[in-house]
């Protein structure tokens, strides 16, 4: 292990191309761009089993994520790491799914989704409406709930589609 500092971008790139692993230890970490980074380059990551380690990293595929927050559990990962072979082009591929051009189809999957909700809901909504059954199954206040219902997904939705555009 070697401590270089600050490095610009083409460095960095340079140095975790060429590293064995990528060490990722944050506790806590919301997301955390830089294994994302290092597999982008091809490199293995191991890191801790925590936080938004687990959705960038694939456990035995594109590193090595680990339970016990410790040395002890750090060093059990290394030795589980040197025993496994490794695919710079899964790390590749694991890494583009986090790119701008995915976030933002992710981003326009959703909101078709949103809409087709807020479609069944009205639709569902309208049903119990003009059913002037009273024998009817579903109860006026069920009704009344997926109204609300209704009206938060609309804002929601349209709420998305303002900030998307």
């Amino acid at each position: 292990v070697e401590y270089k500092g600050r490095v610009d971008e083409e460095e960095k790139a340079k140095l975790m191309a060429g590293a064995k692993a990528f060490l990722a230890l944050e506790k806590d970490a919301d997301f955390g761009m830089t294994p994302v980074e290092a597999q982008a380059v091809g490199t293995p990551v191991i890191a801790y089993n925590g936080g938004g380690y687990k959705e960038s990293v694939e456990d035995g595929k594109t590193g090595v994520l680990f339970g016990d927050y410790g040395v002890e559990g750090l060093v059990g990962a290394i030795r589980r790491f040197e025993r496994m072979k490794w695919k710079a082009d899964e790390n590749s591929k694991q890494a583009a799914k986090f790119s701008k051009k995915e976030f933002k189809q992710w981003i326009l999957n959703s909101s078709k989704l949103k809409k087709e909700n807020i479609e069944n809901i009205l639709n569902l909504y309208n049903k119990i409406k003009e059913d002037k059954n009273p024998d009817k199954k579903i109860p006026i206040s069920m009704g009344k709930n997926l109204l609300e219902i209704l009206k938060r997904e609309i804002n929601i939705y349209y709420g998305k589609k303002k900030k998307a555009s």
